[in-house]
């Protein structure tokens, strides 16, 4: 298990509890499993995670002398304090988060529908960070290789185990993308 701030890397930052996944160019939990077949790029992962929202076109251009996840964290928590992002989920909030081979998808706990749907591609970083009120979120930042605006949805996570779970199925799926 990693420690707080220790990211996958084995490089590990003592002012913050952050764990990143990135691809190489930037833009390569309790969980239900669910297996299509013995191939590693048919397993599809389901985390049970609450939605608090999305902030859209945060640019994190220009700032070189700061962490890019310190930017980002502070981008989301400029838009919970501007009312974008919640800062507690209600139960409506409640999500399933899908990561398979073809991208990230958020669906409707109840009604199972399509909420979010983000290829493969265009999924630049997934970001977990410990907010001010230590609870674990996940951010997923969504956008193209070489630009500096971005999206980015934030998810509440069960816990530190659930948030580290997410991240290393990201990784594990860009893995076994590029190996194949």
């Amino acid at each position: 298990m990693l420690g707080s701030g220790e990211s996958l890397d084995g490089s590990y930052s003592e002012n913050q509890s952050v764990l990143s996944v990135s691809t190489s160019s930037e833009n390569l939990s309790s969980s239900r499993e669910f297996t299509d077949s013995n191939s590693s790029l048919s397993n599809v992962k389901l985390y049970d995670v609450f939605c608090l929202g999305m902030a859209q076109d945060v640019n994190l251009g220009g700032f070189e002398t700061r962490d890019p996840d310190s930017q980002l964290i502070d981008k989301i928590e400029e838009s919970q304090l501007e009312g974008k992002i919640h800062l507690v989920p209600g139960d409506s909030d409640q999500v399933f988060v899908s990561i398979s081979s073809h991208g990230v998808k958020v669906l409707d706990k109840t009604k199972k529908e399509v909420l979010q749907r983000h290829p493969l591609h265009s999924v630049c970083q997934v970001l977990h960070y410990e907010d001010s009120f230590s609870k674990n979120n996940i951010a997923l930042k969504i956008g193209q290789v070489g630009r500096h605006v971005y999206d980015c949805y934030v998810f509440r996570c069960r816990g530190e185990e659930q948030a580290t779970n997410i991240c290393r199925s990201v990784k594990n799926v860009f893995d076994s993308v590029t190996k194949e």
